[in-house]
């Protein structure tokens, strides 16, 4: 009652109101939020009046003002108001509070994905070990047996021509070599970054090298890559030989210009980033002239460099020589998540609590329809709309257990993304297509250096300019368990679609394409510019986790939160675009080089004859 009298004590009686008492009592340590139990206090304040002897009569008559008017009181507009604004401040707290929660339990999530990983990797590495010592001491045994019959078959010995002691071509001496078996359905090589073993490999002249990898031309046929099968060579069938698909950027050391005259280079705190990046790429090609083999597992950067593309992210390259407060100071701006309506907030956190009631949680979002309100803006409407209906679909594909991890990509696709993506990025200013033909940024580059493969993404966002359709955002979606260096060359694909973006569109400074790329339930999103000569900064702009089981289902908010937050910035790039008298930055553009060549080389000769 203490804190009910004060409000009495400290108010004069003429101002005594039922409003005035409720706004008092917010400020208070205990207030309670409660309708009825406010309510309550008020009337035994006024009650406490009427029978404490402190108080005069005038008081009392008040109190007693105030009793009689309670009732009336309680439904005028302004206590309405009141307690609607006091329990919308309340759920968006909870929400707060939850939404911290999830963060701190998603980062614990994720050591212990990394602890169980690294556990993992060294119990590979051990068995390996363990495996090749087995091997080879089982490979001597073999040798012993071959030996012995030659050796009491006759005391003459032909001595077999030593091709052992040459010295091995410059290919082989690096030890990431990028071997790897290519599909003809769609050329796609995987990358095995192993150095082939002494017993494989046909050592050869540097000039033999030469003749026989030769690079493999198919000019009548023009066709668009696909990413995930191997090849066989069947023109080699004699089993003493065997040959492997090389990727080679040999070709690159011939093509590339590196220009150090730089109209405008990319300068902070004093300090050339575009040197760097320079020095860089002249390095690469260096190293191409004596081993023409990148590694899509371990060379990213290196493949993108060849086509002036510089990957800015978080960790700082090793060839960029700046402090780390300056190059944390050159980041690109990240993404600001969307800030989604609150009664959409709490529809989603309200389908969380009944994931495993799976006839309650359909029941609830047909009710929910009936939350949608005219009052709202044409935004909140179609947030609302893609809420629902993206939720509907998580209810019937997530399960306790988590995603399918042996799931083909088009099944990925489209039970998890299809609806979400074309909900978001279909609008009346945007068309959302799925991959039916090549890129029109493909189509361009082929044109200009005589690439004989178009290639697709497995999306693209279109904008009409002047009745022309242009692309401005493109995506690769890879299922669970791919692996690495089949996502690092989905980036670099992605990476190269949007820098033929900003080459066909006409660049302008501040202009962005965009990117979007799935591996798994990691959702990472970048953007593209080219704001000074000769560097194409592909930059990392935002990074989410898809829901793939119950516990973790609230992470749709962030992941919905972040696709709006990249429809307003692709909103934002084209308003530049528009921009009347802005200038073009045309004289910046460079050649694309990130395409390898694929040769075949004989890696295996019959062992020599012991007669």
């Amino acid at each position: 009652m203490a804190s009910l009298d004060d409000y009495m004590i400290q108010t004069p009686a003429d101002e005594w109101s039922l409003l005035g008492f409720l706004i008092f009592r917010k400020r208070q340590d205990d207030f309670s939020g409660i309708k009825d139990k406010e309510h309550y206090r008020f009337q035994m304040s006024l009650l406490a009046v009427q029978s404490c002897d402190i108080f005069t009569t005038v008081e009392k008559a008040k109190a007693t003002c105030c009793l009689n008017n309670f009732k009336k009181e309680i439904n005028e507009e302004n206590v309405c108001r009141f307690w609607r604004i006091t329990i919308r401040e309340k759920q968006e707290s909870k929400l707060i509070t939850l939404e911290g929660e999830i963060k701190i339990s998603q980062k614990k999530k994720n050591l212990l994905v990394e602890r169980v990983a690294l556990q993992h990797t060294e119990l590979l590495y051990a068995t390996a070990q363990e495996a090749g010592k087995q091997s080879q001491i089982a490979q001597q045994k073999i040798t012993n047996e071959l030996k012995r019959p030659a050796e009491e078959a006759s005391p003459v010995i032909t001595t077999p021509p030593n091709l052992r002691v040459r010295s091995p071509p410059p290919f082989y001496n690096n030890e990431d070599n990028s071997f790897g078996d290519y599909n003809e359905e769609s050329n796609e090589v995987e990358d095995a970054s192993t150095e082939a073993s002494p017993d494989e490999i046909d050592i050869l002249t540097s000039s033999e090298f030469e003749n026989i990898n030769k690079p493999i031309d198919n000019p009548d046929k023009e066709g668009v890559e696909s990413d995930d099968l191997e090849f066989t060579d069947s023109s080699i069938s004699n089993e003493s030989k065997k040959s492997k698909m090389i990727l080679s950027w040999k070709h690159v050391t011939e093509k590339i210009i590196i220009d150090r005259s730089s109209d405008h280079d990319w300068i902070m705190n004093g300090y050339n980033i575009s040197e760097d990046f320079r020095e860089f790429q002249t390095q690469t090609v260096e190293q191409l002239k004596n081993n023409p083999s990148f590694s899509y597992a371990t060379d990213v950067d290196k493949i993108l460099c060849l086509s002036s593309i510089m990957y800015v992210k978080e960790d700082k390259p090793e060839y960029v020589k700046c402090s780390d407060q300056i190059w944390k100071s050159v980041m690109p701006s990240l993404l600001t998540p969307e800030t989604l309506p609150v009664v959409v907030k709490l529809m989603i956190l309200e389908y969380s609590e009944i994931l495993m009631n799976k006839d309650l949680l359909l029941k609830t979002w047909h009710q929910n329809w009936a939350k949608w309100d005219p009052a709202m803006t044409e935004e909140e409407k179609k947030i609302f709309d893609c809420v629902q209906l993206v939720m509907r679909n998580f209810f019937l594909t997530l399960t306790s257990n988590g995603i399918d991890h042996k799931m083909d990509e088009d099944t990925f696709a489209h039970r998890y993304f299809h609806l979400l993506l074309e909900e978001i990025f279909n609008t009346n200013d945007y068309k959302f297509v799925w991959a039916n033909g090549e890129s029109s940024s493909s189509k361009n580059r082929r044109k200009a250096d005589n690439h004989m493969h178009g290639r697709k993404p497995d999306f693209r966002v279109l904008f009409s300019k002047e009745d022309k359709k242009y692309e401005i955002t493109y995506g690769e979606i890879k299922p669970p368990s791919t692996p690495n260096n089949v996502v690092n060359k989905a980036l670099i694909k992605l990476a190269e679609f949007m820098k033929g973006s900003l080459d066909d569109i006409g660049n302008k400074p501040g202009f962005e394409t965009f990117s979007i790329l799935v591996n798994g339930s990691h959702v990472k999103l970048f953007s593209m510019d080219l704001n000074f000569d000769g560097v194409y900064r592909l930059n990392q702009i935002g990074k989410m986790i898809m829901p793939t089981e119950h516990a973790n289902f609230l992470t749709i908010i962030p992941v919905i939160s972040n696709f709006y937050s990249l429809l307003r910035r692709v909103d934002r790039a084209i308003g530049i675009l528009n921009a009347p008298s802005t200038p073009t930055n045309q004289s910046y553009h460079r050649l694309s080089n990130s395409s390898p060549q694929k040769v075949i080389s004989v890696l295996k000769l019959p062992p020599p004859v012991v007669s």
